[in-house]
């Protein structure tokens, strides 16, 4: 396991840019992202 596949990343406010970084963090790897709103 990586150590992105471990990582939760939580993200604070669902808006447009949030959902941008999430993208971004998707293409890299990290699948456990949280949206905080």
């Amino acid at each position: 396991m990586t150590s992105a596949e471990t990582t939760s990343i939580v993200i604070l406010g669902a808006g447009p840019a949030g959902g941008a970084v999430a993208l971004g963090l998707k293409k890299l790897g990290y699948t456990n992202i949280i949206f905080v709103q």
